[in-house]
C-alpha cells in the first residue's frame, strides 16, 4: 500500500506511540500533535500498521562479495512470517519484498 507523506508521517508516530509507555496526551505533547489527529489517524489504519521487527542478521555476511553470501534467514518478531533469501539474490529486490510485507 503507498501512502502520501503525511500517512506515513502519521503511521510512524501511531507505531512509535504504541512502542512508548505513554498516554496519548503525554506522546502528542511530546512530539507537538493534537492527541485528537493521533487518535484519528490511529481509527485510520484501523490495525493495518505494523512495525518491522525483525531478528538481527549477520550484515557482514549480507554485504560479502555476491559469491560468497550465505543463504540468509529474515525472522518477523511481530508475526509468523519468515524468509528463507538464497546468498545471490539482488539485494534491491529483498528490500522490495520486505517492503511489501510490511
Amino acid at each position: 500500500m503507498s501512502m502520501s507523506p503525511t500517512a506515513q508521517r502519521w503511521a510512524e508516530l501511531v507505531l512509535a506511540h504504541d512502542q512508548s509507555n505513554l498516554t496519548a496526551r503525554e506522546f502528542a505533547a511530546k512530539h507537538k500533535v493534537k492527541a485528537s489527529s493521533l487518535s484519528w489517524w490511529r481509527s485510520r489504519f484501523c490495525g493495518t500498521l505494523t512495525s518491522r521487527a525483525f531478528v538481527a542478521a549477520d550484515l557482514p555476511a549480507v554485504l560479502a562479495p555476491r559469491k560468497a553470501r550465505p543463504e540468509l534467514r529474515l525472522e518477523f518478531v511481530d508475526r509468523p512470517v519468515a524468509l528463507s533469501i538464497p546468498g545471490d539474490a539482488d539485494l534491491a529486490w529483498v528490500r522490495a519484498v520486505v517492503d511489501a510485507l510490511s
